[in-house]
């Protein structure tokens, strides 16, 4: 999402009809050069809409004017840091949004961790006392996966 100009319908060369921030009750319209100093620079708009764009697609827009409005609030000096902050947290917050709406709708889906998808498990043994003697396996403490413990096998006559 690109973010053009301070106030919808206003371009830049022109005064947008909001109060003024230093003027207590004032209803007149705010000079293009206070104007500028809020509004964000190029840099800050494309860092913002690389942050929004990892989140899904449901929520983009919400999460892009939120951005945008706090943008605003903050002083162009701090506005990059600030940008920069909300990229760092993007990905945290993809992961709150999808984890909050596969609760929504329904049964969450189980994740398996990357190790495990890189079979780099993570076994301990385990025993099965049901039978007698205990059956021993392996558990990945990560993903649950389970396989038996190879028996050992000799060559006859090495016992």
């Amino acid at each position: 999402m690109r973010f053009v100009g301070c106030v919808e319908g206003t371009k830049g060369g022109g005064m947008a009809d909001t109060p003024s921030p230093d003027v207590p009750g004032s209803t007149g319209p705010v000079p293009v050069k206070d104007r500028r100093r809020s509004n964000p620079s190029r840099a800050t708009q494309v860092i913002v809409g690389t942050a929004v764009a990892v989140l899904p697609a449901s929520q983009r827009r919400r999460y892009a004017l939120e951005f945008l409005a706090e943008l605003h609030e903050v002083g162009r000096p701090a506005q990059l840091n600030y940008a920069l902050g909300l990229l760092a947290h993007s990905w945290g917050l993809r992961l709150a949004l999808k984890d909050t709406n596969s609760e929504t709708e329904g049964a969450p889906t189980m994740h398996k961790p990357l190790r495990c998808v890189l079979h780099l498990h993570h076994n301990v043994v385990r025993r099965n006392y049901e039978f007698s003697p205990p059956a021993r396996y392996y558990e990945c403490t990560r993903c649950g996966r389970q396989r038996d413990v190879p028996t050992p096998t000799y060559p006859p006559g090495a016992m």
